[in-house]
């Protein structure tokens, strides 16, 4: 598969932020997260990720009609209603040049140990990346296009829930048969940046 090769595609609701990844997810295992900055921020009880190698990551701005190489459709959907950014488009790029180049993607830091990442026209949340982990960045699994989560054999599947200790009242977890975790499995090392 060509590095070029768009394996996983998705953009925010607006489709002013848009992504694709070169490689599949690290694994076909997705974490639901409980906590707390995760709730608020998606106003759900728990905002999927699956993990990626941030490099693999690419994002680029709705305006680039070129943006996603050996496509064989246009990244734009129709018959869905958004209003893109009118900025300039841009080409793809990496994460840490994508904040500066794509307008619409936004950092914000809910904790001193993460970075999330969203699109400042429409708010949705689109991928968490943590200090200690730097070759990985976990994208949220709502902002992924379905047919090409379609390409990964067997699907992605949830793995685990985490921050369950932080789990909304009025949430009851499912019998998924998914792990439980009361925090996250590595959250010491994340947190310490070991």
């Amino acid at each position: 598969m060509s590095s070029n090769t768009p394996v996983i595609t998705g953009s925010c609701r607006c489709r002013s932020v848009q992504y694709y990844t070169t490689t599949p997810p690290r694994s076909k295992a997705c974490n639901f997260c409980h906590c707390q900055t995760c709730r608020r921020l998606s106003g759900a009880p728990f905002l999927p990720f699956a993990d990626f190698d941030t490099a693999s990551v690419l994002f680029f701005s709705a305006a680039s009609s070129k943006a996603l190489p050996n496509s064989p459709k246009s990244p734009f959907k129709t018959g869905i209603a958004s209003t893109p950014s009118t900025s300039a488009a841009s080409e793809p790029a990496p994460l840490q040049e994508a904040v500066e180049k794509v307008p619409a993607l936004k950092e914000y830091r809910a904790s001193p140990h993460a970075s999330r990442f969203f699109c400042g026209d429409c708010g949705s949340q689109l991928a968490m990346w943590y200090d200690a982990e730097p070759g990985m960045l976990g994208l949220t699994l709502g902002t992924m296009d379905e047919e090409s989560m379609e390409k990964i054999e067997g699907g992605l599947k949830g793995k685990g829930h985490i921050w369950v200790k932080e789990k909304a009242g009025w949430f009851d977890l499912p019998d998924d048969g998914s792990t439980r975790l009361e925090t996250m499995g590595n959250s010491d090392r994340l947190l310490e940046g070991k």
